[in-house]
């Protein structure tokens, strides 16, 4: 039995009483809309239909929609099977004793894609006895497993209390689980080598592949170079395998899966995007071979250049151009330490500690951004200046230079900022991106120029102090959060010339910091980068979410984070 008659009468009355029930207030229909127009489905399904959102919006763009729905009179017939089967907003409100017969009708009556979205926490409205609307209340992982019986799983997002999943039937029940894990072939083992040697030809030091391991879903080890081949397509919960590969593959992944009528090239894109910035994508038959470097992400930040392709590549040509000096690559680590000063709120709270390093021997003070005329005021005159951002605003962050400062500058950095250096000394660096590495190297640039990093000149200076030698950095004010004074929140240690960004909350081992979207992704940057080196030591200082985060995770037993100091944050 999929419902009681009791509970039919219910949903019947509340749908007569409340006209938003039923009424797809959160807009799934557009989400489904996009996988019927990509997947090509015409053959479509609409399980708990509701008040028919989904069919008008559907019929609109020339398709046509099955509905089905117990409570709705004139939709309670049973339903035929359909490539494309859409239940939103429907399994918290099925009866617990009815749930495994309906997941039962659902893996029937979907011959190919299964697009669902539940909740997780009970109803804004109650059923005309009382009880709330949602009468099924489960956890992600308590529905995850229960799917996974009868569907593979694609895609799977929580965001607050909603879960959004993306299934692909399967034609029996249970799990496939590898049971042990296959060897290497000469033939994988030699094609796995020949991207070793492309990645180290054309990488900067901080990305250089030196493992390689396979990853088989079982006993899997950590490598440099992670590849998982004809293996993710068959497990139940693809998302959860790929996400398995990003977290071994310490700095880039080979993966190859094979296109299908149930999973497209088009749903293997945005799936592999989800964990990977792909770096290179070939399609061979009914093959997709990919080659990417793992990310961590924030969920609903998507990162977009502030300067077009185009308009990057040609600040980069008029550079190369314009500048004869080129960054130095050390031959080999040393012990000098770098004193990375960022521009964070709690760099003026440090800057006596950073103050007294400086004057040390072995010690060279790293600016960047406006950190330049911070440091400059209080006395301190960094061997060096970085900058990476192309926009021009970005020149106002310096006031004049520095005879006694050499300024790393990328490429891509817009020409008023060359202006404003006019006669300084000047080193020349490109920031790595995968439509311009090529281009860079056909004009007879070094790749070892050409550096990693994260979305932050911050972030973007350990790469490049990494491939001049130094394997020791203390980092002041790298906070990835705001100080709050009142009513006045502090971006910055002090005059910026970026604009205000957004704020947002985030809850950190008990205490709440002021941050922003991009932020948060800068954090989990800096976090995904220091591991893919074994013999980088990082101390922290200052106070902000970043050092709170690292705090957090040295207490969690979290194997690099042995290579992170935070003790000296406040």
């Amino acid at each position: 039995m999929l419902i009681s008659e009791d509970y039919r009468g219910l949903n019947r009355q509340l749908h007569a009483e409340n006209p938003t029930f039923g009424n797809d207030n959160f807009g799934w229909s557009n989400y489904a809309l996009n996988l019927a127009q990509n997947n090509g489905y015409t053959d479509i399904l609409d399980y708990g239909c509701g008040k028919g959102r989904l069919g008008k919006l559907l019929g609109e763009h020339g398709l046509t929609v099955q509905e089905y729905d117990p409570a709705i009179e004139g939709k309670e017939t049973l339903p035929q099977p359909a490539d494309f089967v859409v239940c939103t907003d429907v399994l918290e409100h099925i009866e617990p004793v009815h749930i495994n017969a309906v997941l039962k009708h659902l893996r029937e009556l979907t011959k190919k894609r299964l697009f669902l979205t539940i909740f997780t926490a009970p109803a804004g409205k109650n059923l005309p006895d009382g009880r709330n609307a949602h009468i099924l209340i489960k956890d992600g992982l308590w529905w995850r497993k229960k799917l996974i019986e009868h569907f593979q799983i694609l895609l799977w997002e929580e965001r607050g209390a909603v879960i959004a999943a993306e299934l692909v039937t399967k034609k029996h029940t249970g799990l496939i689980r590898p049971v042990a894990r296959r060897n290497m072939s000469p033939q994988m083992r030699d094609y796995l080598g020949d991207i070793q040697r492309q990645i180290n030809s054309a990488s900067d030091a901080f990305e250089q592949v030196h493992t390689i391991r396979m990853w088989e879903g079982l006993d899997d080890e950590p490598a440099d170079l992670q590849g998982a081949c004809d293996i993710i397509q068959h497990l139940d919960d693809i998302d959860i395998s790929l996400g398995g590969v990003a977290r071994n593959a310490m700095k880039c992944a080979f993966i190859s899966v094979r296109v299908s009528d149930l999973i497209t090239e088009w749903d293997w894109k945005r799936i592999i995007e989800k964990r990977f910035r792909i770096g290179q994508w070939e399609r061979t038959g009914d093959h997709i071979l990919m080659v990417g470097t793992p990310m961590v992400t924030v969920q609903g930040i998507v990162a977009v250049g502030a300067v077009n392709s185009d308009d990057r590549w040609e600040q980069v040509e008029a550079a190369t151009k314009r500048v004869q000096g080129r960054i130095e690559v050390a031959p080999a680590a040393h012990e000098r330490v770098a004193i990375l000063a960022c521009y964070g709120p709690s760099l003026a709270d440090t800057i006596e500690v950073l103050k007294e390093e400086a004057a040390k021997p072995n010690v060279d003070v790293v600016s960047v951004s406006g950190a330049h005329d911070f440091l400059l005021k209080h006395g301190i005159v960094p061997r060096y200046h970085v900058e990476c951002d192309p926009r021009l605003h970005k020149a106002d962050n310096i006031d004049k230079p520095h005879p006694d400062v050499e300024y790393l500058i990328a490429s891509v950095c817009h020409p008023g900022y060359f202006d404003k250096l006019g006669d300084a000394n000047v080193k020349l660096w490109h920031v790595s991106t995968t439509e311009h590495n090529r281009r860079l190297i056909d004009n007879g640039e070094n790749p070892k120029h050409a550096i990693s990093g994260g979305g932050s000149v911050g972030l973007r200076a350990i790469p490049l102090l990494y491939a001049m030698g130094y394997r020791t950095m203390h980092i002041h004010a790298m906070d990835c959060s705001f100080k709050s004074d009142g009513e006045t929140v502090l971006q910055w240690a002090g005059k910026h010339a970026g604009k205000k960004q957004d704020v947002c909350e985030v809850l950190c081992d008990g205490v709440i910091y002021i941050s922003s979207p991009i932020l948060l992704t800068y954090a989990t940057n800096f976090f995904e980068s220091i591991q893919k080196v074994s013999d980088l030591d990082v101390r922290l200082y200052g106070k902000g979410l970043l050092q709170a985060m690292a705090q957090y995770y040295q207490g969690q037993d979290v194997e690099f984070m042995n290579r992170v100091d935070a003790s000296q944050a406040a």
